[in-house]
């Protein structure tokens, strides 16, 4: 019914959170992804690289 506060929402993930179960991404892969690959500018490449998402999950 209510739309998410989004920042919130990723206040709550630390470092060591997973963000992808079935590929086991934690959430330090993909911030250090984006940290090292500042011109990747779509979700697409970000699985991709990262293979967040890529599971059946």
């Amino acid at each position: 019914m209510f739309e998410p506060v989004r920042e919130a929402l990723g206040d709550l993930a630390t470092r060591e959170t997973t963000v992808c179960r079935c590929e086991l991404v934690t959430r330090d892969t993909l911030d250090g992804f984006l940290e090292s690959s500042p011109f990747v500018s779509s979700v697409n490449a970000v699985k991709l690289s990262c293979r967040t998402g890529m599971g059946p999950c």
